[in-house]
């Protein structure tokens, strides 16, 4: 298990992209969040196998129209390892 947490910059405010990362994840039993922060950019924390994590990521980059991904940023985080998180949209 691993947890990264992204920031990602570009179109990704008032596009249904929570609700994308959300539904991405919750099909691929990720656990973690998406939020919009205040500079117009989303946050992503997820928790599954890397092979996973790296197939969310690519979906986030390029699977939800209209949405744009200009900037990425990636932090490795300290797992939870907690069965009952789930993922939601903060």
């Amino acid at each position: 298990m691993a947890r990264r947490r992204w920031r990602l910059d570009g179109r990704v405010q008032g596009v249904g992209f929570r609700a994308f990362c959300e539904a991405v994840a919750r099909a691929r039993n990720i656990r973690g969040w998406v939020r919009n922060e205040f500079d117009g950019s989303v946050s992503v924390e997820a928790e599954a196998e890397d092979a996973v994590l790296a197939e969310f990521f690519q979906h986030l980059l390029s699977g939800h129209l209209p949405a744009r991904v200009d900037r990425t940023e990636e932090n490795p985080v300290a797992t939870k390892n907690d069965p009952s998180e789930g993922f939601a949209i903060r």
